[in-house]
């Protein structure tokens, strides 16, 4: 097996035995196209009707929405169950702590709230009446010590 230097400066060969191969050039060479080349394209003539119907676009449309919509809806629903759990649980710690007296307690998303908007606390007494405990904020967390 013999090898031998580069027939020019662009070619890099490849030689086994007697025969030479050029592999790869380095200089990238560039033509244009013609019909020659494309046979196929010579009576092309571009039209102005779309290439689908709209038929089958609205059904393109109407699919990509359910698609987005089942990968989306999943997971808002899921992160609105457990911020609800999380609340709940933190605003019933927070009741005991904060409003001894009360019956119970309620979590609520308020968007308009006195503290800003998230999920606010408030304890319950035996006639329903909502007594203001705290603010659990937009991403409710468990209980921690309140000032």
């Amino acid at each position: 097996m013999s090898l031998s230097g580069p027939e020019s400066d662009n070619d890099v060969p490849f030689v086994v035995g007697s025969a030479s191969v050029a592999i790869a050039s380095r200089a990238p060479q560039t033509h244009s196209v013609t019909f020659e080349d494309h046979p196929e394209l010579a009576e092309y003539e571009p039209s102005d009707r779309p290439l689908r119907g709209r038929r089958r676009t609205i059904a393109t449309r109407v699919f990509v929405v359910v698609a987005l919509t089942a990968l989306v809806l999943p997971g808002i629903m899921l992160t609105i169950s457990i911020q609800t759990d999380t609340a709940t649980g933190t605003c019933a710690v927070y009741a005991r702590h904060y409003a001894p007296d009360s019956v119970s307690s309620s979590a609520r998303f308020e968007l308009f709230a006195p503290a800003g908007p998230g999920w606010q606390c408030y304890a319950l007494n035996t006639e329903g009446d909502a007594t203001f405990v705290a603010p659990l904020g937009l991403i409710p967390s468990t209980p921690h010590a309140l000032p």
